[in-house]
């Protein structure tokens, strides 16, 4: 079924961000080619709306001249195997994401040699949507969103705060400034210490879902921010992580749990 496109969705290839359901994304956390063809297959025949290929873990061993001619010759393979790959014979959509290691990734690289693969996939159009660290201190990412937006790459401007969860008005700030940077999605993701955290994430969730911005992702991360994967769309959150193997970030829930709760909360939307 074809998710119907309003004032604040965003179709990104096969898929609808800010439709009338929640849209679930797997991240992938593969070192290896061998890694990444079990991957594919498990997420083979699954409902997933989006997988997450996660660069900064794969062939942590190769420079970045090497590392980013090995993503680019293995692309074309991994949205071969997308196609059709959704459990109802759809395509599963293509996220790629290179995190910093100051942001939960896994390969220690320069900021730029990042942005540097991610604006090389945008080029070649080699994925639906693209993740960028857009708030980077030092790290202009104007020029790579504009080239995405005219070659029809989704945009996913990104932040995480694995020390904390900032105040309601800082977490608004940032969502403001994602959204300034001229992404598609704005996403933000925060480490709660408690309960009180998490209700302040989803408060600032809702605050910023009003009016006629775009999409939005609002995680809390870890056990405490269980909630926030499981009813965000409730508070305004357009998506959420689901683990099938490997989690790429504390308190991913499996993805057979996940679907299970979006059944039962979504059923009649």
């Amino acid at each position: 079924m074809t998710e119907p496109i309003g004032p604040r969705s965003v179709p990104a290839g096969p898929v609808v961000l800010g439709g009338a359901r929640t849209a679930v994304i797997v991240p992938i956390v593969a070192t290896d080619d061998d890694e990444l063809a079990i991957a594919l297959q498990e997420a083979a025949g699954k409902r997933i709306d989006i997988l997450e290929w996660r660069l900064d873990a794969y062939a942590p061993q190769l420079a970045d001249d090497a590392h980013r001619a090995a993503i680019l010759s293995a692309l074309p393979g991994v949205r071969a195997r997308l196609r059709g790959a959704r459990q109802d014979g759809g395509d599963i959509a293509l996220l790629v994401t290179c995190r910093s290691a100051e942001q939960g990734g896994l390969r220690d690289h320069d900021p730029s040699a990042a942005l540097a693969l991610v604006r090389s996939v945008i080029t070649c159009r080699g994925a639906d949507l693209v993740d960028i660290e857009a708030l980077r201190e030092g790290l202009d990412a104007s020029e790579a969103i504009a080239e995405a937006r005219g070659r029809g790459v989704r945009v996913i401007a990104s932040h995480h705060d694995f020390a904390g969860t900032p105040g309601s008005e800082e977490m608004l700030a940032i969502i403001a400034a994602l959204r300034g940077t001229g992404a598609d999605v704005a996403k933000l993701a925060v480490m709660p210490q408690e309960a009180e955290d998490v209700i302040r994430l989803l408060r600032a969730s809702t605050v910023a879902a009003g009016g006629s911005a775009g999409p939005l992702v609002a995680i809390a991360m870890g056990p405490l921010g269980a909630v926030t994967r499981l009813s965000g769309r409730s508070f305004g959150s357009c998506a959420t992580f689901a683990a099938l193997g490997r989690a790429s970030a504390p308190g991913q829930i499996a993805l057979e749990h996940v679907l299970a709760v979006l059944d039962a909360i979504e059923r009649d939307r």
